[in-house]
């Protein structure tokens, strides 16, 4: 991640994402995280409704992780730019 261009994400749009489109919404937050979670996706799709909705909830407490440490990281960073602004 590039802190220089990073924004804040929002976890509102990352439930809505996951509501929608399942694992496929992690892609927002965290691309190693949704790989993982749309491949548990298929390998469980044929294990009845619980392993789809295993993975539907991993994606939803995964997405609110995801997001809440991608804002922190930005939050330090943009901290550290303006107290040592003076510097470059």
């Amino acid at each position: 991640m590039d802190l220089e261009t990073a924004e804040i994400k929002s976890n509102f749009k990352q439930f809505v994402l996951v509501l929608l489109f399942g694992p496929f919404g992690l892609f927002y937050s965290n691309k190693l995280l949704a790989a993982i979670a749309v491949l548990l996706f298929f390998i469980l799709l044929g294990a009845y409704f619980l392993g789809f909705l295993i993975v539907w909830l991993f994606s939803f407490v995964a997405g609110f992780y995801s997001v809440k440490e991608h804002n922190k990281r930005v939050n330090e960073f943009e901290k550290l730019k303006k107290r040592y602004k003076h510097l470059g």
